[in-house]
């Protein structure tokens, strides 16, 4: 039989990203619908970025199974496609959403009055739905008709990126990173720039507007800075490193070396693509004052219970 190889360190990623994943978003879930009677715009983006992370960390045993068994898939080859799909489903969705966000921002800061009809929960609904219905088209089509698990004798692998080998498939993925990475990096840079300089400019002119819009509009800034920060560490290596490979495939002859050292970078940098299912939370603790608020009474409400559990076993103690 064919020698299974062993897992890198970076595989154990996973098994951090399911614990706290999981817990975290069901968390982050359950804070939003406790709050759903003052939804609004950011509020529903949100609702969905969270739903789309924890539809990630739910796929994720399965992706655990697979590298503590060394790389071998023993599901089906559907289940692969199924896992696969969620995996880059989860990656574009959170950047459509995290894009969303931006310009939502964007819109209540810069053109308030302008966009009050852009940002009413009937259109934001129908912009959620619409993200999930084509990027989920767009998903489905790419796995689904394309052969994920590749055999080697009595060893089946899933999902280990052979399709970027492929010069058909070059042009295609330079125009996925374009729309998909580089436009809506743009657009959430240049409503974070505009946020902060209308801001700047409210402060040197010493128009508060009043101390509610003042602040409102700061939380605003810093849930674009949140958006900004998670894009930047999660999804910036994958998709240069991706950039600068299919450029070199496109114009150089490939090498054995290149090959390996890309599917080495490869690996690296999908697994710090999952970590946006874990940060992704704190952009509702910057966007939501209730979210603040209903996570400290929790948290208060969790050690208060405890609390008088150990002072009663500390008496119990005592007392022997």
């Amino acid at each position: 039989p064919a020698e299974i190889p062993s897992p890198g360190p970076q595989y154990g990623s996973h098994d951090i990203l399911c614990i706290t994943g999981i817990p975290g978003n069901i968390l982050a879930f359950y804070i939003v619908l406790y709050n759903k009677s003052k939804l609004n715009s950011t509020m529903i983006y949100l609702i969905n970025l969270t739903a789309a992370d924890l539809l990630f960390t739910l796929s994720l045993p399965a992706r655990i199974v697979y590298y503590s068994y060394g790389f071998y898939w023993s599901l089906r080859e559907l289940m692969c496609k199924i896992i696969s799909c969620i995996f880059f489903m989860n990656t574009y969705v959170s950047i459509a959403f995290m894009l969303c966000i931006s310009v939502d921002r964007y819109l209540a800061v810069i053109h308030p009055m302008k966009s009050v009809n852009l940002r009413s929960v009937s259109v934001v609904k129908s912009v959620c739905a619409g993200v999930w219905v084509v990027i989920f088209l767009q998903t489905a089509l790419t796995f689904f008709t394309q052969e994920l698990v590749k055999r080697e004798g009595s060893h089946q692998t899933c999902m280990e990126f052979s399709s970027f080998e492929k010069s058909e498939y070059l042009p295609l993925i330079l125009c996925g990173c374009l729309v998909s990475y580089y436009i809506p990096f743009a657009v959430i840079i240049f409503s974070y720039s505009c946020i902060s300089l209308k801001l700047y400019q409210m402060r040197k002119q010493n128009l508060s507007g009043g101390t509610s819009n003042r602040a409102q509009n700061y939380r605003s800034q810093i849930v674009v800075l949140a958006v900004l920060v998670v894009f930047l560490v999660c999804f910036t290596p994958y998709h240069i490193g991706l950039t600068q490979h299919v450029v070199k495939m496109l114009t150089e002859e490939p090498i054995c070396k290149t090959r390996q050292d890309f599917q080495v970078f490869l690996q690296s940098t999908v697994a710090l693509m999952n970590i946006n299912c874990c940060l992704d939370p704190f952009i509702n603790l910057f966007a939501s004052r209730q979210y603040k608020g209903i996570f400290l009474k929790l948290v208060r409400n969790c050690l208060c219970k405890t609390v008088p559990q150990d002072q009663n076993s500390t008496v119990k103690s005592n007392q022997i």
